[in-house]
């Protein structure tokens, strides 16, 4: 919420098939997923490392002005 600006933040967790699908949604200022490249931010290249190596995805849709909604999907274990 602090680095977004965000009013509003939502978090759902559903299942399906033997995945476990979280998705974390804010109206936050946003961003473009493909310019974060600073090496001192490294949160999302983390995260998505993290997923791959669960044998998992995720994935980033935000724009600015538009908020940002992250979508995990990884094997429940």
């Amino acid at each position: 919420m602090r680095h977004a600006e965000a009013a509003h933040l939502s978090v759902r967790v559903a299942s399906t098939g033997g995945r476990l699908l979280p998705t974390v949604e804010d109206d936050g200022r946003g961003f473009t997923p493909e310019e974060v490249t600073d090496p001192a931010h490294y949160g999302l290249r983390g995260l998505t490392g993290l997923a791959a190596e669960a044998g998992g995805t995720l994935e980033v849709l935000s724009a600015p002005g538009a908020g940002t909604t992250v979508h995990l999907e990884v094997d429940k274990r």
